[in-house]
């Protein structure tokens, strides 16, 4: 059983995240800004912790208090992200793009950073960080796709430089995912399903990465194909 610190939750993947490390006996700690992650802790009765994750100073405060409420934390998900949407470069201005890239990768640092100190006395941690499919960032905007990207390579640069302390890194990048317990279950899930996904399966693989002590450095694509389903342009 895993103490999990899972940061930047909403009614999406990170909803579908907690709820499958909840109902696999971990341990779990929901950190978010807005309502929608206090709101989900309490219906799971699951300690909450309200942080801006661009904040250093929020974040240290937040670890401590995860300690506080769960005992340690050995194993980390970063869910943060945002800014969606499909748009061209001559209208995404300069704003838009810094606030794309430093609320995925920024916040990615800071959490890591932050977290640390207790993945390393844990003996074996664990990061799993969310980016996106090919599907997702290629239909998104150029802000978008650089912040999903810094996580895509700050997840492999981090497994080679957290190895010694036997801290594994990994990511999954999936695919459009619906929100909201309705479309938690993926009991009737097949490839290449039409609409949003089930968020179940991002959770189970997260669940399995977190559990699994020999996977570091890799990056899972969980979006049923979609991003293999490449037209030949014959």
């Amino acid at each position: 059983m895993r103490s999990v610190l899972v940061c930047g939750v909403g009614d999406g993947i990170g909803a579908a995240i907690v709820r499958e490390l909840k109902s696999t006996g971990h341990r779990v700690v929901v950190v978010s800004r807005g309502k929608m992650g206090a709101e989900l802790a309490s219906e799971l009765s699951l300690p909450h912790i309200a942080c801006d994750l661009m904040d250093e100073a929020q974040v240290s405060r937040m670890v401590e208090d995860a300690v506080k409420a769960i005992g340690s934390v050995d194993s980390l998900v970063h869910t943060a992200g945002g800014y969606y949407k499909k748009e061209t470069i001559e209208r995404t201005d300069r704003e838009f793009f810094t606030g794309a890239l430093l609320n995925n990768a920024l916040t990615f640092y800071n959490t890591v950073r932050a977290s640390l100190e207790q993945l390393r006395s844990s003996g074996r941690g664990s990061v799993v960080a969310v980016s996106a499919a090919p599907n997702v960032y290629l239909n998104s905007n150029v802000g978008y796709a650089a912040g999903k990207g810094s996580v895509h390579f700050m997840v492999r640069q981090l497994s080679v430089e957290l190895m010694k302390h036997n801290i594994a890194v990994n990511g999954i990048s999936p695919g459009f995912f619906g929100r909201g317990p309705e479309s938690y279950s993926d009991e009737k899930a097949v490839l290449l399903q039409k609409g949003r996904l089930p968020g179940q399966s991002v959770g189970r693989t997260v669940v399995h990465l977190l559990e699994n002590p020999l996977i570091t450095g890799q990056l899972i694509e969980v979006d049923g194909g979609h991003s293999m389903d490449i037209p030949s342009g014959l």
